[in-house]
């Protein structure tokens, strides 16, 4: 129960690449049938003796309009999305001291529903030609998200088994929507902090553990 009353379901330790082992450049392509197109690239520099920067982007484009089953349904959503973070490493052994602050922004657009003629008249080879757009079914989702996040360790050089823990993450999630005639608008503010203490009494045979936890979250529907 360290981590919090959410944690007794269990959790999943997802880590991000430390700006100080990634590479310091990475560059990988994709491209799929479907009409998916994706970009990631990894930019990492060494600032100075303590300090590690890293700037990662990620942009994917679905763009190809697919009915293989003929329905005047997409089979998948278009959508586009950019998501851009720069991540910071402080690492100070003398007084063993390791910290992370990362931001990160992303914009996501997806679309879904049936198939009908653009604005100038061309459906592309697929379905809807002289439909009624207002009696079409569509939907879709915009999505802008900013997130703040801090992570400190420390260490007793002095006493190994004694350490301490402490996180924050600050997150705003806009989103814009609507699935046929309903709409559906959000705007969600977080905020989550915890700190665990880690040691031992006498030895390493009898440990204490323990941590506090906060969260905060706001919703504007």
């Amino acid at each position: 129960m360290v981590n919090g009353y959410e944690s007794i379901t269990g959790q999943i330790n997802a880590e991000l690449q430390k700006p100080s082992t990634d590479f310091s450049f990475y560059q990988n392509l994709y491209a799929a049938n479907n009409g998916r197109k994706e970009l990631n690239t990894h930019i990492n520099t060494k600032v100075s003796e303590k300090w590690d920067t890293g700037f990662y982007l990620h942009g994917n484009l679905r763009d190809g309009h697919h009915d293989k089953n003929d329905d005047n349904f997409l089979d998948m959503p278009l959508g586009k999305q950019i998501n851009v973070m720069n991540r910071w490493q402080y690492t100070n052994p003398e007084k063993g001291i390791v910290s992370f602050i990362n931001f990160r922004y992303m914009e996501d657009e997806n679309q879904s529903g049936q198939i009908h003629l653009d604005h100038n008249g061309d459906d592309g080879g697929d379905h809807g030609g002289g439909e009624d757009l207002q009696q079409l079914w569509e939907s879709e989702i915009q999505t802008q998200r900013i997130d703040v996040a801090a992570k400190l360790g420390w260490v007793n050089p002095e006493i190994p088994y004694q350490s301490i823990g402490v996180q924050t993450a600050f997150g705003r999630h806009d989103q814009d929507s609507f699935f046929g005639l309903n709409m559906y608008d959000i705007i969600h503010t977080s905020f989550y902090g915890n700190a665990i203490y880690n040691s031992i009494i006498s030895d390493s045979r009898h440990k204490i553990k323990t941590g506090v936890s906060f969260t905060y979250d706001e919703y504007d529907e």
